[in-house]
């Protein structure tokens, strides 16, 4: 197609929409990657609010375990002066040994230090004044830690003039039982590195953004801090004022994540400021910027592209549309028909086939195409498939017309809906008439191949003659039109020049095992033609021997299906699968179900069926409408089907239900673990097209077989389904297991 000034304003007109989509995409990314960073925040302030917890109930633990000890020497002391015990010197160190987030135990008596784990203090005695600590509160009750203060000094210094080695230190006591003049206080020097070590370590990949981190006490907000740029004490304030237990707040800056401690008076913050997140989130799309700028000047060149492919686009339409042509011109007779078995549907080449119009064929039943002289065996064959619900594949003798017999390839199925029941019967039927002819001929007569030089040059199959050792002899002209090879590039090679790899070995050992066994071979095979293209063809191979029964001949007889073979896999397909999800429908369930409980009886293992039905589907329906709704109905698809192994089956059974076959299982320990990940995925963050996040859940009722009494596949899919309504009324998102008649909540 020239390019012209139409089509030029077009492709410039398509660019600047494409650089306008560009940049409300980069608003869209720098919004997105604001809200990840802004839950990773709080996910990870959580992590760090619990494991500070969790470390200062362990010293807490340490600190009680300290003052039992120490009341325990010190009411056992007999004497008025207290002496420290060699035991509960050892209690102490070894709490040291393996506390690292203490630093230093001091026990006080009376304001004088009667013990110091550093050595350096015993026997003076303790300044409370420099940790900022009014001991007139000595004589009242306490429990728990009570944080005195922060001190600076490697360890607690005894006077205001104690500052060598300077560091950061946590200060916490507990108050031991005593009479009023005779007191002692156990003090705790927390090290205030292992939390900083532990909270900030900057190789633990947790942010690709610098944050700052802060402890703050509630009461007085100098319990601890780490040094950060974008901390700030308003943002605190305001969150104490607010009466939560976490937010997330922004302010000037910065964004702050705040999370209250679940045991003690403190907060836990993680600050990042809003520069760092621009300056990173540029760089991480500089790419994108780059390309704006490159994309302003390449506007010309787009428009060609965008022409380009819009020829490309009409060329695959075209191909598209002669393909249906060519689908539509088969050389196969495809014929519908009611679950009456009558007619309502038949393509042109049937009419061409057999010469009855449409109108004389619809609402008539098949038989009226049967000449009466196929053999009542097969009939009864065809019938009986029909009744099972099998398909059937065989030869019949039909009439045209004119009364004329027509030997067709037949091929018939039954099309079934959701709940089981049959809607349609297909029919495909090739005419295999001249092959049944020259293949009478071969047989009964043994004719010589001069003979058959007319039959030979005008069948519209494929005919291959080969030597007895299986060199190629000669093609006719049939060869030549489906395979590509023109005669003499075949002759005096073998067969095997046509060999598409699909098949085995074993599959061509058992095609000889018949020729040479039986005399002949017929059956559906792959082939490669001249140019690579794969096709599939129904093939007949036909000894020909002599008077003394040696062989002359291999005759090969064979025409061109793949145009039908795409036609019943399609059919098929339709049949068994679910259009949007790609998952088995329920057709093919209840298909498996049969077997999977057939193979538990025979081999004695356990299988499960699990109801899975989505809770508030029809929110996001009403909400976002049907388009969204069939997307998270894959997306979910996607995240069950993750959790199961290749030998279970996920299918969907009709709007937001799906059901999970699981087999070949050791104990329910293993359904546990598979329905727990099923409840988890169901859960999974889902984003629309505009990236508004949305949440589900599941309802899993299940069944375990075998049971007590014998189960079919109604009664295992009713026990599913009650257990299903179970788990919905006793709260949603989570599964119940149906054993034994009782309902059995498992989560």
């Amino acid at each position: 197609m020239p390019l012209n000034k139409k089509h030029t304003r077009y492709a410039f007109l398509i660019s600047l929409i494409i650089i306008m989509v560009m940049i409300v995409s980069l608003g869209f990314s720098f919004n997105h990657a604001k809200r990840q960073l802004y839950d990773s925040m709080s996910f990870q302030n959580a992590l760090l609010e619990k494991s500070f917890t969790r470390t200062l109930q362990s010293v807490e633990s340490s600190v009680v375990s300290v003052r039992n000890s120490f009341e325990r020497e010190f009411h056992n002391n007999e004497s008025d002066e207290f002496n420290l015990s060699v035991s509960l010197t050892l209690d102490i160190q070894s709490i040291l040994a393996f506390s690292s987030h203490i630093r230093q135990i001091i026990i006080t008596h009376n304001d004088e230090i009667v013990f110091d784990s550093s050595g350096r203090s015993t026997g003076e005695n303790f300044n409370f004044s420099v940790i900022n600590f009014d001991t007139s509160n000595a004589f009242k009750a306490t429990s728990g830690l009570d944080f005195l203060s922060k001190v600076n000094g490697r360890f607690l210094p005894v006077s205001t003039n104690d500052t060598a080695h300077q560091h950061s230190m946590l200060v916490t006591g507990l108050k031991g039982h005593s009479d009023k003049d005779n007191y002692f206080w156990v003090i705790f020097a927390l090290n205030p590195n292992y939390f900083d070590d532990i909270f900030l370590n900057k190789d633990n990949g947790n942010f690709k953004f610098p944050i700052g981190f802060t402890v703050h006490d509630i009461l007085n907000n100098n319990l601890h801090s780490v040094s950060c740029s974008p901390c700030s004490n308003k943002p605190l304030n305001q969150f104490i004022d607010s009466g939560y237990n976490t937010a997330l707040i922004g302010y000037k800056s910065a964004a702050h994540s705040l999370i209250q401690s679940t045991r003690y008076p403190i907060i836990v913050s993680l600050s990042i400021s809003y520069a760092d997140i621009l300056k990173t989130w540029f760089f991480n799309n500089i790419g994108m910027f780059i390309m704006l700028i490159l994309f302003a000047f390449a506007q010309v060149v787009l428009a060609f592209l965008l022409l380009k492919e819009f020829n490309k686009r009409t060329l695959i339409q075209d191909e598209v549309n002669l393909l249906a042509k060519a689908i539509d011109n088969a050389n196969t007779s495809i014929i519908l028909t009611d679950p009456e078995q009558r007619i309502t549907y038949a393509n042109p080449f049937t009419f061409s086939l057999f010469g009855f119009s449409l109108d004389f064929l619809l609402g008539k039943n098949p038989k009226v195409l049967s000449s009466g002289k196929t053999d009542i065996s097969v009939m009864d064959d065809l019938r009986n498939s029909i009744d099972l619900g099998y398909d059937w594949q065989g030869e019949l003798i039909n009439r045209n017309s004119h009364g004329d017999d027509i030997h067709v390839d037949t091929k018939v199925a039954s099309i079934k809906d959701d709940n089981g029941n049959v809607t349609h019967y297909i029919g495909i039927m090739n005419d295999v008439t001249e092959r049944k002819s020259f293949l009478k001929q071969l047989e009964e007569k043994n004719l010589k191949l001069s003979q058959l030089a007319t039959v030979f040059s005008h069948a519209q199959e494929a005919i291959m003659l080969c030597s007895c050792d299986g060199k190629i002899l000669d093609v006719n002209t049939s060869f030549t039109k489906i395979t590509g090879y023109e005669a003499n590039e075949v002759i005096g090679k073998t067969p095997r020049i046509l060999n598409s790899g699909y098949h085995s070995a074993s599959f061509y050992n058992q095609m000889w095992a018949s020729i040479i066994n039986d005399g002949h071979w017929h059956g559906e095979i792959r082939n490669r033609r001249k140019n690579g293209e794969i096709f599939v063809e129904y093939l007949t191979i036909t000894t020909v021997r002599d008077e003394s029964n040696n062989v002359l001949h291999y005759v090969s007889m064979f025409t061109d299906i793949t145009i039908e073979k795409t036609q019943e896999e399609k059919l098929k397909y339709l049949a068994y699968y679910d259009l949007l999800t790609g998952l088995p429908n329920r057709r093919l369930l209840m298909d498996r179900l049969e077997k999977s409980i057939s193979q538990c009886d025979r081999h004695k293992r356990l299988m499960c069926l699990a109801f899975i039905d989505l809770d508030g589907f029809k929110q996001v329906n009403d909400s976002f409408g049907h388009n969204e709704g069939d997307n998270l109905l894959i997306f979910i698809s996607k995240e069950l089907s993750s959790n199961l192994r290749d030998s279970d089956t996920l299918a969907r059974f009709g709007g937001d239900e799906f059901v999970a076959l699981i087999t070949d299982f050791n104990d329910l320990n293993d359904i546990h673990i598979i329905l727990d990940r099923m409840i988890t995925s169901s859960t999974s963050d889902f984003y629309t097209k505009d990236l508004t996040k949305i949440n589900v859940s599941a309802s899993i009722g299940a069944t375990v077989y075998p049971q007590v009494e014998q189960g079919d596949v109604k009664k295992l899919l009713h026990q599913a389904d009650q257990a299903m309504y179970k788990a919905k009324s006793s709260g949603k998102n989570k599964y119940v297991i149906y054993q034994h008649g009782d309902n059995v909540v498992s989560r």
